[in-house]
């Protein structure tokens, strides 16, 4: 058995803070396990949300000093992370914050400076695991789909319910199919900021609102939710499509609607890439998983035939970082951690810039 120890962080667009793993991964039989042996959620300063709020609108010149401000943040709190839980990684596996992604025209650029985090460490970082994907004219995304195959292989499909709701399934030549589904988060965040909440829990704010059908049938015609995969979303099809039609109605009526609207895509992306005839269990993780609201609309909607597996908390919270560690892994042995089945790219690859060197083979 070969065992390798890694350090995943992923930051969300829904800017709800920084989520580092600290994962064993053990290889034996051709198969992949994992032990998740600790685990923190390090808030975003307000300034620091502020400017990563921004940041799509920054020069370029602003844009790469706040990369660089991230990754020294990201490098603090992972030191910080390390040496109060006498941690021994062999390597750091870092999304990055994405600012802009737009695959359509081959654009995708995450912040946090890796150089920064190896530097402020000493531990090898892998980061930018989207680039090489574009460049073989894949999406870049979703990326998590290959750490769903290799270590949630008992459930049907693994749906993510973050700032953007994403799901993966194995279709039926046993390619591992993923796409991003519609916001989530992103979207009910940013309305629950003007009740000075950053988020609405429980869904408590959403169930009080009423639905407006005219704004559902609206939001449901949007023509992402038609195309075909593979696709993926960014904080800029938010901007254009959804935040100029949060002016007409009492945000708690938004909030509503939005929540039955995403249940909606959220059910239809399910129903329709897998056998519903036959009872499906989908793994359930990511933020959203907590919002009451949100859950008892989706299995309102899909009745019995569908069934939304919550796991252990530590997993729903930490599953996307976790995963990251995995990609790290899989990186510096030089494995395929980007499957083009899931990203329409014209090959698998090998994704992420590896700086410094571990010792793992």
């Amino acid at each position: 058995m070969e065992t390798f120890k890694a350090i995943g962080i992923m930051s969300g667009t829904s800017l709800d803070g920084l989520d580092l793993a600290y994962c064993q991964y053990s290889y034996h039989k051709s198969s992949w396990s994992f032990d998740l042996l600790h685990t923190t959620i390090v808030p975003y300063p307000d300034e620091l949300i502020t400017k990563l709020s921004a940041a799509t609108h920054l020069s370029g010149l602003e844009l790469k000093k706040l990369d660089l401000e991230l990754g020294r943040f990201i490098g603090n709190q992972t030191s910080a992370f390390i040496n109060n839980n006498g941690l021994s990684p062999d390597i750091i596996a870092s999304h990055g914050h994405t600012i802009f992604h737009q695959p359509r025209i081959g654009l995708t650029h995450q912040i946090g400076d890796g150089n920064s985090i190896h530097a402020m460490t000493g531990i090898p970082v892998v980061f930018d695991f989207r680039s090489l994907d574009l460049a073989y004219g894949g999406d870049g995304a979703p990326l998590v789909p290959i750490g769903d195959k290799l270590l949630f292989s008992d459930y049907d499909a693994c749906l993510n319910l973050g700032g953007i709701a994403n799901i993966s399934f194995d279709d039926e030549s046993g390619l591992r199919r993923a796409f991003d589904i519609v916001p989530v988060n992103m979207v009910l965040n940013h309305l629950s900021n003007q009740f000075g909440k950053a988020y609405d829990d429980k869904g408590a704010l959403a169930r009080r609102g009423k639905l407006d059908r005219a704004l559902l049938d609206r939001w449901n015609k949007l023509d992402y939710y038609h195309q075909s995969y593979p696709k993926s979303l960014g904080y800029e099809w938010f901007e254009k499509y959804l935040l100029p039609t949060f002016e007409d109605l009492a945000v708690t009526d938004t909030m509503h609607t939005y929540c039955v609207h995403a249940a909606r895509q959220i059910e239809n992306a399910v129903s329709s890439n897998l056998n519903v005839e036959e009872p499906k269990k989908v793994l359930v993780t990511g933020g959203g998983a907590y919002n009451d609201f949100l859950m008892e609309c989706l299995r309102e909607i899909s009745g019995s035939r569908i069934t939304w597996a919550m796991p252990d908390p530590v997993i729903i919270e930490f599953k996307e970082a976790m995963i990251f560690g995995l990609l790290g892994v899989l990186r510096v042995r030089n494995e395929i951690n980007v499957l083009s089945s899931a990203t329409g790219a014209t090959q698998d690859n090998v994704g992420g810039i590896l700086i410094g060197h571990p010792s793992i083979n």
